[in-house]
């Protein structure tokens, strides 16, 4: 393999991240999300947020919406008659929670914005966004 098809490996394996999110106080389900790293996914979900007081108490609950892959509830898959997994987004399981669109199921899933919201946060922190990880700045024109 050459230097130029690892560095579209790593890009691709960057790109197509998973994590599994369960929160302590809502044990009973684990969820998981498509790592969102391209900002125009969430940007306008955030620039509607500022904007707007109502929007910015349902941008968690809509990235999580967005992100979502699918759901586990004691570690088996929700899935529907046919076996697909359920996400926030399927009228299905918004049936079910009693809820009208997508980012209302994630909120009544979790049954606090305050769970979304930490949720929403720990996913874009996986993505990077806010994160404090140890980024290395060198300057190359110092005399070391």
């Amino acid at each position: 393999m050459n230097i130029g098809e690892e560095i579209r490996r790593d890009i691709a394996k960057r790109q197509r991240r998973t994590v599994e999110i369960t929160h302590p106080e809502v044990a009973a389900y684990t969820i998981t999300y498509r790592v969102p790293t391209d900002r125009s996914e969430v940007a306008p979900i955030l620039k509607r947020a500022e904007m707007n007081k109502k929007e910015a108490g349902l941008a968690d609950a809509s990235i999580l919406a967005l992100c979502c892959l699918e759901i586990k509830r004691l570690g088996e898959l929700v899935t529907d008659d046919e076996g697909n997994p359920l996400t926030f987004r399927d009228k299905q399981l918004q049936d079910w929670v009693g809820a009208t669109s997508s980012r209302d199921a994630a909120r009544a899933l979790y049954g606090s914005d305050g769970y979304v919201t930490t949720v929403a946060n720990r996913l874009l922190e996986e993505a990077g966004y806010g994160k404090d990880d140890e980024v290395l700045v060198e300057d190359p024109t110092s005399p070391s």
